[in-house]
């Protein structure tokens, strides 16, 4: 299926990628709702994550952890919620499975000044330290 994302995956569309392996795809949200607000994305297409196979489900989530652990490190972030919409009634839009990653702060105007490329260039990362899968 076309989707965004796939177009995101074969790049076709310019994105904020931040993170990207055989199996998966990490980008920035162009609609944040916090400074870090990230997409967990798999390359390889389910409509949603109740139609992921076993093993990609428990990659991808893996992978949330490990990130979820770098974006606390970089952004000095105090918790990471973790958002999955499965369906249109449960409020999906986009019919590619990916798993939102959105980081909250004590100060909230830690980054209000901040535009999405600078929160980039403080999570891109060459070393992949946050860990494979």
């Amino acid at each position: 299926m076309e989707t965004i994302f796939k177009k995101i995956i074969e790049k076709k569309i310019i994105s904020y990628t931040i993170y990207s392996d055989s199996e998966f795809i990490i980008i920035l949200d162009i609609n944040p709702k916090n400074p870090g607000h990230s997409l967990i994305i798999p390359k390889k297409w389910s409509e949603n994550v109740l139609m992921m196979n076993d093993k990609s489900f428990s990659e991808m989530f893996l992978l949330a952890k490990n990130f979820s652990n770098y974006l606390k490190e970089k952004l000095n972030a105090e918790g990471i919620k973790w958002v999955v919409n499965s369906g249109k009634e449960a409020g999906q839009v986009i019919f590619h499975t990916h798993l939102h990653l959105i980081p909250y702060y004590k100060n909230v105007n830690v980054y209000k000044d901040f535009e999405i490329k600078d929160i980039y260039e403080r999570l891109k990362n060459k070393e992949n330290n946050y860990g494979e899968i």
